[in-house]
């Protein structure tokens, strides 16, 4: 089951039913303009209207099963990772029109695109690969020996960085794509599940552990990550899944096990 709710009334709006019973439901993207919710479950991508929460189309893989869905910034296309390579749906024909091809054996587990849409990043097992989407090639392949799963990535506003992390690790990366090269490896005090860029400041990153979101400033003068603020959530009882963000950056959703919660920046600072 999937909800859309309305942050500032706090209301559900609808309850996405249709094609989801006994599916689980990997991911969720809103496109760009806010207009559509897209739901990769089992070997589909559900396409729903946000507005009226009305099913609208699938978007059905016949051979694998898709787990990470991102959209393009023009809202047009889907990219998907099924199996171990990235497929590229146009929504208005629902056709794949493009296959990138990867030389990784394993399944892919999830694609985030850079805000230009010039990059892709996708990730598997104990890996990552950066595809220039200009060129239509794989450009970096980077394995960590040892490390657990990667479990989620963030791009940086400008697209220059991301931040990954791994599955209940101590520690995330900082990869400079115009360097193509990991710039640094950063021990946390506890387990990560997920990390984020703000998304109005390249140099601001959201590192969350069991109760509290680290608030932490990559840049100052001795080049050393300082912690900026700590949100902290006094009722949580487990770790935090996920971070999303309002278009408008007013709000953010912290997600758990246990259900979301809706946080309002302003009122936070």
């Amino acid at each position: 089951m999937v909800e859309i709710w309305d942050l500032p009334s706090k209301k559900c709006l609808h309850t996405l039913k249709a094609n989801l019973a006994d599916s689980k439901a990997f991911r969720l993207r809103f496109s760009p303009d806010g207009l559509l919710l897209a739901v990769n479950y089992n070997n589909n991508i559900g396409l729903w209207d946000v507005k009226s929460g009305e099913f609208i189309k699938n978007l059905h893989d016949s051979a694998k099963l898709v787990r990470g869905i991102d959209f393009s910034p023009d809202g047009k296309r889907i990219y998907a990772g099924s199996d171990a390579n990235i497929k590229v749906w146009d929504i208005s024909t629902s056709q794949v029109i493009q296959i990138l091809n990867s030389n990784q054996s394993y399944s892919t587990m999830g694609v985030e695109l850079s805000p230009d849409g010039t990059t892709l990043i996708s990730y598997r097992g104990n890996s990552f690969e950066v595809w220039n989407l200009e060129k239509n090639k794989q450009n970096t392949i980077v394995t960590f020996g040892g490390a657990p799963d990667f479990k989620d990535v963030s791009f940086s506003n400008s697209g220059k960085l991301f931040a990954i992390a791994a599955y209940l690790s101590k520690y995330y990366e900082l990869y400079d794509l115009k360097k193509n090269k990991e710039v640094k490896i950063v021990n946390t005090e506890d387990y990560l599940n997920t990390i984020a860029f703000f998304p109005l400041n390249d140099n601001i990153l959201l590192v969350p552990d069991e109760k509290d979101i680290q608030v932490v400033n990559l840049k100052n003068k001795k080049d050393k990550l300082t912690l900026y603020t700590k949100i902290t959530d006094k009722d949580a009882k487990c770790r935090i899944e996920k971070i999303l963000f309002s278009p408008s950056v007013k709000y953010m959703v912290s997600m758990t096990l246990m259900g979301l919660k809706l946080w309002n920046l302003k009122e936070s600072e």
